[in-house]
């Protein structure tokens, strides 16, 4: 690589403590994964930082996202070693865990088929096949369901048929397939088997409605309380005629507004719902002015008013009673049905071809992981490294398998929230803005163990690109939930011809 940045040699040369490194795009952070790589097993011969080699070739956990990011990655590492003539070095590079997590999990059930209760020759499904497989499985359910005259499910569809017909849809087997197995995904990505969602239709209606109400107690009793707070700030307000009624009024509801118990059931936050809603609408309708009105009182008046109606007017809080909550729970435990009939019958496939998908080979591993201390301890031992790149497109059960083999020092972790697009397959950007927060607080507490970077210069485009981006989007780009704000990009590598 091109002589490497201040920050780009401490990320290269820092192997003794956990190091988070946020790097944008074009930032050279494959480079850097690579010179990690090679200085922790080839050591570095050069007399600014000489350094032995720390770890043989297998002691390296290398987590790429794509099968193409790995190949790349080990090419260039294996050109590396042959141009310093390190023939043992490139001879083992065969057997380096540099992979997908998918690729480690796969060889981890390979190497412990045993004691992971799998046949040695397990094949793997690919996505395509997978999905093909899983779609015949929901035919398969349905088709059933249909001959046995199961009236839960046909209910369902008909629920199904009327949504899409207000929405011009007639497809709608092929909408509840979709929902259908995106739910089996979303709940296998967690880590979920079909044990865990028995457990949920187990708790039945009433148990949807509890967790229900354990999701809204927070959002009501915080807009109950934006709205309750509201109109007490107008008890010092002095208003006459059609004003001063509304003042009272909304003064009057604010002191008796009944405040949300922490473990409320559904039924007493539906009665806190309906009561907001009762406040009559002309008590919300801003007054016609008149001389007389103090205008500062006037307008704490209508913006009060006008903040209490967006409260009312919240999609969390339209429609919402209690009557309507348990006809979506009786769906939604009938939805829930068919997701594990069809999951079920998707694992019956499955084992009948021996072979498992991409999610099973992760479950399977964080199970082993867990459930065998002897294998957990095996592999902390070997790997004295632990490497991952585009964290921010990790998802929960990624993340818990990681966890397990992370060790006290040894973790090494490269994301880029700007780079984040795989929501849609489960991936949360959030997993990397915690890690990301975690490490600044360890850092000012442990600085001998946790270390935070930013790789902020762009060497893909030119500078003046980089400025025109940068003007663009610094008064659009909101910083994600829950993280930092975004810094704009800097052009940090010269050579890129004449200006523009």
């Amino acid at each position: 690589m091109p002589d490497p940045t201040a920050a780009q040699q401490e990320a290269i040369r820092t192997l003794d403590r956990n190091l988070l490194v946020s790097a944008g795009a074009g930032s050279g952070k494959t480079s850097v994964l690579v010179s990690r790589f090679l200085r922790m097993v080839a050591g570095d011969p050069g007399p600014e930082a000489p350094a032995e080699p720390t770890a043989p070739v297998d002691g390296v956990l290398t987590i790429t996202f794509t099968d193409k990011a790995a190949g790349e990655m080990r090419e260039r590492i294996a050109q590396a070693l042959s141009a310093r003539g390190l023939v043992e070095q490139r001879r083992q590079l065969e057997v380096a865990y540099i992979s997908t997590i998918h690729g480690f999990c796969r060889r981890l059930l390979q190497e412990n088929p045993f004691e992971a209760a799998l046949d040695p020759e397990f094949a793997t499904i690919e996505g395509g096949q997978g999905l093909l497989l899983r779609e015949e499985c929901f035919e398969r359910v349905v088709e059933r369901a249909f001959a046995q005259q199961d009236d839960a499910l046909c209910g369902l569809i008909l629920v199904c048929q009327e949504a899409r017909s207000r929405q011009a849809s007639t497809d709608t087997l092929a909408e509840l397939r979709g929902a259908v197995l995106g739910t089996i995904d979303a709940m296998r990505s967690l880590g979920w088997e079909t044990a865990d969602l028995q457990r949920w239709i187990d708790a039945g209606v009433a148990g949807i409605l509890q967790q229900v109400a354990e999701l809204l107690v927070e959002p009501l009793s915080r807009r109950l309380g934006e709205a309750s707070a509201l109109g007490r700030s107008l008890r010092d307000l002095r208003l006459t005629g059609d004003a001063e009624v509304a003042r009272q009024q909304l003064n009057k509801w604010a002191r008796e507004v009944t405040p949300v118990a922490p473990n409320a059931p559904l039924a007493s936050l539906a009665q806190r719902v309906a009561e907001l809603h009762a406040l009559r609408p002309a008590t919300l309708l801003a007054p016609r002015t008149r001389p007389e009105y103090d205008p500062q009182a006037y307008a704490a008046l209508k913006d009060a008013q006008k903040r209490i109606r967006a409260i009312i007017d919240d999609p969390l809080l339209q429609g919402f009673t209690l009557e309507r909550e348990e006809q979506a729970a009786e769906q939604a435990l009938c939805f829930l049905r068919l997701v594990l009939a069809v999951w079920q019958e998707y694992d019956a496939a499955k084992e009948q071809l021996s072979a498992l998908d991409f999610n099973d080979l992760q479950i399977k591993a964080r199970t082993l992981l867990e459930t065998s201390e002897g294998v957990r301890r095996r592999y902390q031992r070997k790997f004295r490294y632990v490497m991952v790149d585009e964290f921010q497109d990790t998802d929960h059960l990624q993340k818990s398998i990681i966890d397990r083999l992370r060790g006290e020092r040894n973790f090494f972790v490269v994301g880029d929230v700007k780079q984040s697009i795989y929501g849609w397959r489960n991936a949360d950007v959030r997993l990397f803005l915690g890690l990301d927060r975690e490490f600044s607080a360890r850092e000012r507490l442990e600085p001998e163990r946790y270390r935070r970077l930013t790789l902020a210069e762009n060497f893909r485009s030119r500078p003046e690109i980089l400025r025109f981006v940068n003007a663009i989007f610094s008064g659009m780009w909101q910083p994600p939930a829950g993280g930092p704000p975004i810094p704009p990009e800097s052009g940090g590598a010269p050579g890129f011809g004449p200006p523009i």
